[in-house]
């Protein structure tokens, strides 16, 4: 099977690195080598039937199951996506939506953040939603409507509403920066409490052509990767209680699974 001309398909992967450093109580930092796929929601098949390496709800080197994305298999993923989308009275019409995320490697995946860009009909950006994981099998999803057509990162802000990292209390702000995909793109995230900066988190990818040839170069150069996220999840979490910074404890989740965030400015 060959892969297919870039021009075929509009999916591609984001190479680059995860970045989190920790301010207070103590002072944590670490970063990791990372890939992305960004990928079209409507080629999917087009995907599994192009380019060898990857799968569609079946098993391969790369592969996306949509069970593990959205609301899971309740609802197709584009169809919760457009109702995120008109539930927060966003009034174009919904063209493409991509997906930014880490996808299965030889059947395991882990998705701490996953990043929705979704446009109009004229390829406008119109919204950005960010589906955020915690290791208790909860999701929760951000939404920002995008009301600008020219810029460069967007910038918009929410309230904490889910519980991710044991050792992070509830009551915190979110300022998100994002650089919506193209040859590049970039995602970060500052938290912060009543006193300042506590965690700063990004990802930064260069784009590279979705064929199977990157595909097993991937894999070659990032061995069961999302493995490895888990496992880094624990290990990171470890080194921090070894610091002594308490637990928090976990509280109920919110019945409501979407938070509107504020568009602070576009630069």
């Amino acid at each position: 099977m060959n892969s297919s001309p870039s021009k075929c398909h509009s999916s591609s992967v984001y190479e680059g690195y995860v970045v989190h450093n920790r301010i207070k109580p103590k002072k944590h930092k670490l970063k990791y080598n990372v890939f992305c796929l960004l990928v079209d929601l409507d080629e999917l098949n087009l995907l599994q039937k192009k380019i060898f390496g990857f799968g569609y709800n079946t098993f391969s080197i790369m592969s996306f199951y949509d069970k593990d994305y959205g609301i899971g298999e309740e609802v197709p993923l584009r169809t919760w996506i457009e109702k995120v989308i008109r539930d927060n009275k966003v009034r174009h019409r919904v063209g493409k939506i991509k997906l930014l995320c880490y996808p299965r490697i030889m059947g395991y995946i882990f998705n701490p953040i996953c990043n929705y860009f979704c446009y109009d009909e004229e390829e406008v950006l119109i919204a950005i939603i960010h589906e955020v994981s915690n290791t208790f099998g909860e999701k929760h999803f951000y939404f920002c409507e995008v009301a600008s057509k020219n810029n460069n990162f967007i910038r918009h802000e929410a309230k904490k509403c889910f519980y991710v990292s044991p050792f992070i209390k509830m009551n915190m702000d979110y300022s998100f920066k994002v650089k919506a995909p193209d040859d590049r793109v970039e995602i970060s995230i500052n938290e912060t409490d009543e006193n300042g900066p506590l965690l700063f988190a990004s990802f930064k990818g260069k784009n590279k052509k979705l064929t199977k040839w990157t595909i097993l170069k991937l894999f070659l150069s990032y061995p069961l990767m999302t493995l490895k996220v888990i496992a880094g999840i624990h290990w990171e979490a470890l080194k921090i209680w070894s610091k002594g910074i308490p637990l928090v404890k976990k509280p109920a989740p919110q019945s409501n699974l979407v938070t509107l965030t504020k568009i602070k400015n576009y630069n």
